[in-house]
């Protein structure tokens, strides 16, 4: 199979489409587009350094609450959720572009090369290992090694690449210790009993 048989359903946006995307954004302080957000992304966040000509800046704020923030540009329904609660959607003007938008500023983070914007958390002796290997096993394992584990953690599933998302759903559990728990919303604040 050919990349071009997997060619984007939308264009990217150029950098001057995107500057007057941004510009159209009206700033509120408690934004339904956050809310609806299910990562919880500040949305006007991320658009205001986009106006401010700092699409890397927008993508290390996209990336820090969502660390699979390229993927979701591309996969989320954006039209039912963020897209969907805009405040000029609801005014009977054309929604913000907000999944394009958080398209340009991951591809244009990752064109320039950069690091991701997080550092590993101390060691703790804690060993985190995730039990499959899509995406929420992978959105999982980034703020899990952030906040509480060593830098050892492990991803292993029966599919034959990591993030391929199969015919079956499988939960994604979280072995801490002796301790078996489930993941919540496979990124919650706590994940083991230690307190971590």
């Amino acid at each position: 199979m050919s990349h071009a048989q997997f060619a984007d359903l939308h264009p990217p946006l150029s950098a001057g489409a995107a500057l007057a995307e941004a510009n159209r954004c009206l700033y509120f302080f408690d934004a339904p587009c956050t809310t609806a957000c299910p990562k919880h992304i500040d949305v006007p966040g991320f658009i205001r350094k986009i106006t401010g000509d700092n699409a890397i800046g927008a993508a290390h704020r996209i990336l820090d609450a969502n660390i699979l923030g390229g993927s979701c540009a591309r996969a989320c329904p954006v039209e039912v959720l963020c897209e969907g609660s805009c405040v000029l959607h609801h005014a009977g003007d054309a929604p913000i572009k907000i999944g394009l938008l958080q398209r340009h500023a991951v591809d244009a983070f990752y064109d320039c090369g950069s690091a991701l914007p997080f550092t590993p958390a101390t060691e703790t002796g804690l060993r985190v290992a995730l039990i499959g290997a899509g995406p929420a096993s992978l959105a999982c394992a980034a703020p899990t090694c952030r906040r509480c584990c060593e830098h050892w953690w492990r991803v292993a599933g029966s599919a034959y690449r990591a993030g391929w998302v199969g015919r079956r759903s499988r939960r994604c559990w979280l072995y801490c210790g002796r301790r078996r728990r489930r993941c919540r919303r496979c990124c919650g604040p706590a994940f083991c009993a230690s307190g971590c």
